[in-house]
């Protein structure tokens, strides 16, 4: 491998390695978001689940608290500053009882503050009569708000579930949907984008009253910013709805969290996997480099023996030897110096170089000899290009006034050992130089 095919090879090795590393760390973020896509899934689940089990509180509560006239709740509203007790229009507030709910109502909203990340917006109960409505944290609006909610809020019980009035309320039921849950909508008077859950409270099996708590719908994305933060993650809620969008329970809302594909790689993601690269392509130019010193004739830059050796088994089945030998060299170190007889070592190495072909071998055996390996066995073709070589090196000679030439033999083989074809060539180079050298002698092995 000459220089310039080894920069290119190292070259697409590097970017080959980049992206190789840069495909596993996408493939791992990608790997680790799918995971941490499910805990926010989780997340907001359990927020819904949290605050069913403090509704199922309030069913408790209400069974369990006794009923008080109207006009004594109306005087515990200004015991509890944000809980209000308001009849609605049609009430008889002389016969009209209702349940002293007030310090459960205190408790649970804390509760659910805490669970909704304070994005609780009102907890309320509506009385199935629609003679009451209890409410906190109680508004203004509340009073004008809530004479018509309390007829929208079982309608909308209604549309959902036509029988639910007439099924006794089960605590084990959330799963076959007891719990009812909006689909984001906006809120009369407060403007307030608002995700409500619904729940019948029952007593003796009989329908007497529905709680609700409104829950502002920035909350997912409240939850989803929360989640980032925390795990140094970039999901978003994506308006999309996608085969993968999660399902709240008890409602048609979908939920869908996304993530951007570029964000799975961070730069110092980028920047580890260009390191790893360098430091590969390093490491195999090193190992190149102390390959090329072990395989390569130092003085000339041919191929050695050890190349030779290690590369016989790509041998196809048909092919040639060619060995060379510089007549009389002993003659030109006596006349010239050793320095003159490396010239023309290195003078004969270059011919050899420019007269094969890239998938040829060209090594120095040994001293003043030199092997090719010709991945022909057409006759024709290596006579001639044996031939070229040899009046070549002797037409160089003649330019630099060193009588220099080679002798050359060849051995033509087919499905044959390189052992075998070499002793055969080698015996014509003995040949050559028997019948007065500077000429090829070629024999076939097959």
């Amino acid at each position: 491998m000459n220089d310039k095919k080894r920069l290119l090879w190292l070259s697409y090795s590097f970017v080959l390695i980049s992206l190789l590393v840069t495909l596993f760390f996408f493939l791992h973020a990608q790997s680790r978001y799918l995971q941490y896509k499910t805990l926010l899934l989780n997340e907001i689940n359990a927020v819904f689940l949290d605050s069913y089990a403090q509704l199922r509180n309030l069913y408790v509560a209400y069974n369990n608290v006794p009923f008080l006239p109207a006009n004594e709740l109306l005087m515990r509203n200004k015991q509890f500053a944000h809980i209000k007790f308001i009849p609605l229009p049609n009430a008889d507030l002389q016969t009209l009882r209702a349940p002293d709910i007030f310090a459960n109502l205190q408790q649970i909203k804390q509760n659910l503050d805490f669970i909704t990340h304070n994005h609780l917006a009102t907890l309320g109960l509506i009385q199935y009569a629609r003679d009451y409505v209890i409410v906190t944290p109680y508004r203004p609006y509340h009073d004008l708000l809530f004479s018509r909610q309390a007829d929208q809020a079982l309608q909308q019980m209604s549309r959902i579930d036509p029988t639910w009035q007439q099924r006794p309320y089960d605590a084990g039921d959330f799963r076959g949907c007891r719990v009812y849950i909006t689909t984001p909508y906006r809120e009369n008077y407060s403007g307030l984008k608002l995700v409500s859950m619904l729940m019948p409270l029952y007593t003796e099996g009989k329908l007497q009253a529905v709680a609700i708590a409104d829950i502002r719908s920035m909350i997912f994305r409240h939850i989803t910013a929360s989640f980032n933060q925390q795990h140094n993650t970039q999901f978003f809620l994506n308006d999309a709805n996608t085969p993968d969008s999660f399902l709240l329970p008890c409602s048609q809302q979908r939920i869908n969290i996304a993530y951007s594909k570029l964000s799975l790689l961070s730069a110092s993601d980028l920047l580890i996997a260009l390191a790893s690269a360098s430091t590969l392509v390093l490491l195999l130019a090193w190992v190149l480099r102390v390959k090329n010193k072990i395989y390569r004739d130092e003085l000339t830059g041919l191929h050695n023996r050890y190349y030779v050796n290690d590369h016989l088994r790509r041998l196809p089945s048909g092919f040639s030897v060619l060995v060379l030998d510089v007549d009389n060299f002993k003659q030109v170190n006596d006349r010239h110096g050793h320095a003159i007889g490396d010239q023309v070592l290195q003078t004969i190495a270059q011919v050899l170089q420019n007269l094969t072909r890239d998938d040829d071998i060209v090594a120095r055996w040994g001293g003043e000899e030199f092997l090719l390996l010709l991945m022909t066995d057409r006759e024709d073709t290596v006579r001639h290009r044996a031939e070229l070589i040899r009046r070549t090196i002797a037409d160089e000679s003649a330019l630099t006034g060193l009588p220099v030439t080679v002798s050359i033999g060849v051995c033509i083989a087919r499905a044959q050992a390189f052992e075998t074809a070499f002793k055969l060539a080698d015996d014509c180079l003995y040949e050559s130089k028997r019948n007065g050298k500077n000429q090829v002698t070629v024999s076939h092995l097959f």
